[in-house]
């Protein structure tokens, strides 16, 4: 049987890492017989009728990869009976960076010590949250974006004044507070898992002394040989998120691996260079397995 499939993309902008995702998937894809196409959002109607009911434009696809994070548009595609790699609620979980914790909360998943800071729309003076919140958590402290990604939206404060001067710079995106986990500053570990399984992992180290160790911001990625606590955390944190695919970001913690991020569209030029891992005929082989 063929299958025909799509890449669905932010029509806005794409970075180097989501055209070779696509085109290395894509490749793979098509050698075992499955036509793919490229979708940007833009060109992706839907509608909310005088019936209540969701229509979107027709689509001869079996399935789409999901290679933006419009959780509106992937909700009103599988509406209309379009299977997704990953599903809408897998990459809402993962795109907000609160939604990932609590979905993860009493389940025995080791994370860093986190705080949500209360939505601030009008400008309102936060520092009594954040005076208490520092005494909670303690200095350096780790502010993001709940929403980001290549470690855009993350900064750390060394003081008081600092967390409040980042804290009003980011309004009114909604933030977290985290400690920071010196153990790890400026090295983690990416885990590329498919099909809740590990198939890859590499440790990735900034080359510039950042804390953080993206690789988009100048980091490298090494060989390792991954633990197998470390193994099993990552794929019980896949299967409590229910993906298909993902990349997680672990923390080498003073006790032990944390898991700070969980990135559900993961890049991973980088894991095959470092790993010689074909993960994109890894991934194709568990799509045509799904169908």
């Amino acid at each position: 049987m063929e299958y025909r499939g799509a890449f669905l993309h932010n029509g806005y902008h794409l970075y180097p890492g989501h055209l070779n995702y696509m085109e290395r998937l894509g490749a793979c894809l098509e050698n075992l017989g499955v036509r793919m196409d490229k979708i940007p959002s833009t060109d992706l109607l839907y509608l909310l009728n005088e019936k209540g009911e969701i229509k979107t434009k027709d689509l001869p696809y079996d399935f789409i990869v999901v290679v933006d994070k419009d959780k509106y548009i992937l909700k009103a595609l599988e509406s209309s009976g379009i299977k997704l790699f990953n599903s809408a609620e897998a990459v809402e979980l993962c795109d907000d960076k609160l939604l990932t914790f609590f979905a993860l909360s009493n389940q025995g998943i080791p994370m860093p010590k986190t705080m949500g800071v209360p939505l601030n729309y009008v400008n309102g003076d936060a520092s009594a949250f954040l005076e208490k919140a520092g005494e909670k958590l303690g200095y350096p402290i780790v502010i993001k974006t709940n929403f980001g990604s290549m470690g855009t939206g993350v900064y750390l404060a060394s003081s008081f004044d600092e967390l409040k001067e980042v804290e009003a710079k980011l309004r009114p995106s909604s933030t977290l507070l985290q400690e920071f986990i010196p153990s790890s500053k400026g090295h983690d570990t990416r885990v590329i898992l498919i099909g809740n399984k590990v198939v890859a992992a590499y440790k990735r180290v900034s080359d510039k002394g950042d804390f953080r160790s993206n690789i988009a911001l100048g980091g490298h990625g090494e060989r390792i040989t991954l633990a197998e606590q470390t193994k099993d955390l990552c794929q019980k944190v896949s299967r409590i998120l229910k993906l298909d695919y993902c990349g997680i970001d672990v923390l080498d913690g003073p006790n032990g691996p944390l898991i700070c991020e969980v990135n559900s569209n993961a890049f991973f030029a980088e894991a095959e260079k470092v790993t010689g891992i074909d993960i994109a005929a890894t991934y194709a082989k568990y799509i045509v397995s799904k169908l």
